[in-house]
């Protein structure tokens, strides 16, 4: 089924872990990293309805390129800011999650169940924090 065909300078595909990365600079939400989801964040989209959507991580999901003949035809794919390959006009490339988790950050506040989430948003985000002038 599809669900979107638009214009766009970029599509990120991200888990909860990179949602407050990339995906949260491109106005994507912020996912806690024990909801289960994909998230999908148009990169500038020529469109105004066109806005972030929350799938599930069973959820296979395809791009296809489409492009015209003032287009440069082709796109590129790249993970983690690393460019991996090019997709020709046509082409389909299909994400899922993986079934396997990562461990990225080995701290022993997690592993002590003391680590709180929202803290650590307002610490190193500055979420929800009011903007202070500087005089």
């Amino acid at each position: 089924m599809q669900l979107i065909k638009y214009l766009r300078d970029g599509l990120i595909i991200s888990t909860p872990t990179g949602s407050t990365a990339y995906s949260l600079s491109a106005g994507g939400p912020i996912i806690h990293n024990d909801v289960s989801s994909l998230i999908i964040v148009p990169v500038c989209p020529h469109s105004l309805s066109f806005r972030p959507i929350i799938v599930s991580p069973q959820m296979k999901i395809k791009f296809k390129v489409y492009v015209s003949n003032q287009s440069r035809n082709f796109g590129n794919v790249s993970r983690d800011g690393f460019f991996q390959f090019i997709l020709k006009a046509g082409e389909e490339i299909e994400i899922t999650q993986s079934q396997f988790d990562v461990l990225i950050i080995n701290n022993q506040d997690i592993k002590q169940n003391q680590f709180d989430y929202v803290q650590k948003l307002r610490k190193t985000l500055k979420w929800n924090s009011q903007f202070k002038e500087n005089i």
